[in-house]
């Protein structure tokens, strides 16, 4: 009997932790904990894909009401003119910033200065970055929401060397999994 109550405590309390995030908190760690599952080898860094970058890609697929990408999955997404217009907004006045990554305790966070001045410097570069850091590091965007926090854009980059790395910028949908990438916009992989 102790030992139900107690679980049914534990339950309690770690559900109680969990809806004290934001919904920003919550998508980021579904995407670094399951998605990009690199665990220890993720390093955030403070200069994080402002509007502009993410703007130039989605323009052209939001110019209509249904954004369709046709590829693997066929996935589409009918948008309201209320949701295109606060999506737009929203990008508009994003700047770079890492405040929506602070809270990752576990997760290195390294300044772009930083890491421009390793990269940049012909004695150091990559090698000196692996061995002081990690294999790589992520750059994301601020998750913007929609639908009652259902949706999500997102953009990602992970850097790993001169010809290494990828990324994409995404619609994602919550699901009884975690959030999953539904509309891809761009992909790059090098």
């Amino acid at each position: 009997m102790k030992r139900i109550v107690l679980y049914i405590l534990i339950t309690i309390s770690a559900c109680a932790c969990s809806n004290e995030k934001s919904p920003s908190e919550l998508f980021l760690d579904d995407f670094f904990d399951e998605q990009v599952s690199f665990d220890d080898e993720v390093i955030c860094i403070n200069y994080f894909h402002g509007g502009d970058h993410l703007l130039q890609y989605i323009e052209g697929p939001f110019a209509d009401d249904t954004v369709r990408i046709e590829g693997y999955r066929r996935n589409s997404l009918v948008l309201t003119r209320e949701e295109k217009s606060m999506i737009i907004n929203t990008l508009r006045s994003l700047k770079p910033d890492s405040s929506h990554v602070d809270f990752y305790i576990d997760r290195e966070i390294v300044s772009s200065d930083t890491i421009d001045a390793l990269l940049q410097n012909p004695e150091k570069g990559w090698p000196y970055f692996r061995k002081k850091y990690r294999e790589g590091y992520y750059t994301v965007s601020k998750p913007i929401f929609f639908r009652e926090n259902t949706l999500c854009l997102f953009s990602y980059s992970y850097s790993c060397g001169m010809l290494c790395g990828g990324g994409n910028i995404s619609i994602y949908k919550k699901t009884l999994f975690g959030w999953r990438s539904y509309i891809s916009f761009y992909d790059w992989i090098s």
